[in-house]
């Protein structure tokens, strides 16, 4: 069977989500299995709570999936998104050996060696370019968190490798290696993936990520201004920016007054719209000033916004009047298996980019042979006669000094 077995779990949004699929040789995608289940405080800030906890969650879903489609599963990945995450440009070079993955082997090994800035730890290296001769030199977009932020990935990634093997990959590069097009990448595009915890977000230009970086600000935010602003629950506030939210005043066509029941409460719709919209342009300004002093602000023509929290009206007609850009809200294929539907973004774009086979090995038990008892057939020994004693011919003296008659002193 010419099919790979891939696997991706995501914990954001305060829900665990598990996703298998058989990938086919076109890279196209049979959903076997999905799976979602609320979690609370599974994350903070795009970094893993309680793996322990998590990774028993895992384990007992995996078996349930193993045993409804006779399948063994030995890797899995899981996007990883963590608030501090960011990149840098550097430059290395090394004495060419003549063997052109060794060299550049040699040249992540020493950006992983020698990165210090800020207190921050390599995750992963991209090669923007490569020039060879006597010596070996090469640009590479180095992706890093801070040290602390690294040890937890760490100790996550171990925890979380106990019967499967577990690996990660960075959002939102996965999500743009997935779903931007060639023609989108070669020409400049900024994609953001607006999160419930986190608002990550990539620069490519000319085929190649030039720029990845986390906001540590998403939707939850909105919703906590929404309730400090009208002094409600989190969970209403929820409920409202979800039904009644718009990313901008200018946008509400007709204002409208609501109470809040059991609650003295009153708020319009361009009340909450302007609260919304608050924290909205302050989360675009924040990352256009970012890719601005990083001097990529002319690197793209394109916006494409992926995530929950783009689901919000309006947000592309916000967003392209704030920058002066094209937005697209992206769209993709859902998956369907049974009654279940997958349209989770980062989990579509896992199994997309999963290039190994996920499968495990099947560890055949030993078959068990019975016990066959072999009765003996030699005859039961009688005991032996007791011998006679010196003292049996004396009268009244038998049995004086057997074992059986003595008594402790």
């Amino acid at each position: 069977m010419n099919k790979k077995l891939v696997a991706a779990i995501d914990f954001g949004n305060d829900k665990l989500s598990i996703a298998i699929a058989y990938k086919n040789m076109d890279n196209s995608l049979e959903l076997i299995d999905f799976w979602s289940k609320p979690l609370v405080d599974v994350s903070r800030n795009g970094i893993l709570q309680n793996p322990n906890n998590v990774l028993m969650e895992i384990n007992y879903y995996f078996q349930q999936a193993e045993q409804a489609n006779n399948i063994k599963i030995g890797t899995y990945y899981f996007g990883l998104e963590p608030h501090t995450l960011r990149s840098d440009i550097q430059a290395v070079a090394c004495r060419s050996n003549g063997d052109i993955a060794t060299s550049i082997k040699q040249l992540e090994d020493e950006i992983a060696h020698n990165y210090a800035v800020d207190n921050r730890r390599v995750l992963l290296n991209k090669m923007l370019s490569l020039t060879q001769g006597a010596n070996v030199q090469g640009d590479f977009l180095s992706v890093s968190v801070a040290d602390r932020v690294k040890n937890s990935i760490d100790k996550i990634t171990s925890n979380l490798s106990t019967e499967r093997k577990m690996k990660f990959m960075v959002s939102p590069m996965v999500e743009a290696d997935a779903f931007l097009s060639d023609i989108q990448r070669q020409n400049g595009v900024l994609f953001i993936d607006f999160g419930a915890e986190v608002t990550s977000y990539a620069v490519y230009k000319d085929g190649l990520p030039r720029l990845v970086s986390v906001l540590p600000i998403g939707g939850k935010h909105v919703t906590q201004d929404i309730a400090c602003r009208f002094l409600i629950d989190v969970d209403v506030a929820e409920r409202l920016k979800v039904e009644l939210g718009v990313a901008a005043a200018e946008f509400v066509t007709e204002d409208k007054s609501y109470s809040i029941k059991e609650t003295a409460v009153k708020l319009s719709l361009r009340e909450l719209a302007a609260t919304i919209e608050a924290r909205l342009c302050e989360m675009m300004d924040f990352i256009v000033r970012d890719i601005d002093d990083r001097g990529l602000g002319s690197a793209y023509e394109t916006i494409v916004i992926a995530g929950g929290a783009s689901n919000m009206r309006y947000l592309p007609e916000l967003l392209g009047k704030q920058t002066d850009r094209e937005i697209v809200r992206l769209s993709h294929n859902i998956l369907q298996h049974d009654n279940k539907f997958l349209d989770n973004t980062l989990l579509m774009a896992m199994l997309k980019q999963i290039d190994e086979d996920c499968k495990g090995i099947v560890v055949q038990r030993p078959v068990e042979q019975p016990i066959v008892q072999h009765h003996s057939t030699t005859p039961k020994q009688e005991p032996k006669a007791r011998r006679k004693s010196f003292w049996d011919k004396f009268s009244g003296m038998q049995g004086m000094f057997d074992e059986d008659s003595e008594k402790s002193l």
